[in-house]
């Protein structure tokens, strides 16, 4: 991350509490040097504000974004994932989960995604939640991948209006649905929008 983008993502953090400007400057530093990967490695807020000699809030905020990166890196498969690897962690749900496969322009995986979790028959989507990982990941085009506990593999209703909808706003936006990917114990459908 550069230093602009780095300072931006530092002031958006601290924008709710009142942090000085050698806080902000020793964490833009620990950062540029450890990445967040040195800042989740760190763990609590205690641990973050001793290494880094900061003050509490900003060590608080800084360990709940380290908090909620290590909570999205055990949800969020890499780049090296594939439709089987994402089908093969919802199978194992009672409730229907909901994810998000971002593609990039030469048609590789960039980002998967857990996007929403219902109940037993269905799982609510909008717009929103499934569109800012494809502007976060720089994506071109994206699919949706959900389980049907129930074992029928068949696309429902909601199912069928709710990608239409969604593939006309993303449209809109420069971005494409390409499929929807249903998912049993058994079996991956995979149907075009």
């Amino acid at each position: 991350m550069n230093d602009v983008k780095l300072t931006r993502a530092l002031n958006d953090l601290f924008s709710s509490v009142g942090v000085s400007d050698l806080d902000a400057e020793r964490c833009r530093e620990f950062l540029a040097q450890a990445g967040w990967q040195g800042l989740c490695a760190l763990g609590d807020a205690d641990t973050i504000r001793n290494q880094l000699s900061i003050s509490r809030a900003p060590a608080m905020k800084l360990a709940a974004a380290a908090a909620l990166q290590n909570l999205s890196a055990q949800q969020i498969a890499t780049s090296s994932s594939s439709i089987d690897d994402v089908a093969a962690v919802v199978r194992k749900s009672i409730h229907e989960q909901l994810y998000g496969l971002y593609w990039g322009e030469q048609c590789e995986l960039l980002h998967t995604e857990l996007l929403a979790v219902g109940n037993i028959s269905s799982v609510p989507l909008l717009p929103y939640a499934a569109l800012r990982p494809a502007f976060l990941s720089g994506a071109r085009a994206f699919g949706l991948l959900h389980n049907h506990p129930s074992g029928n593999v068949e696309p429902s209703l909601l199912d069928l209006t709710s990608a239409q909808s969604l593939k006309r706003v993303a449209r809109e936006v420069g971005i494409e649905l390409l499929a929807v990917h249903v998912v049993t114990q058994d079996y991956v459908l995979h149907f075009p929008v």
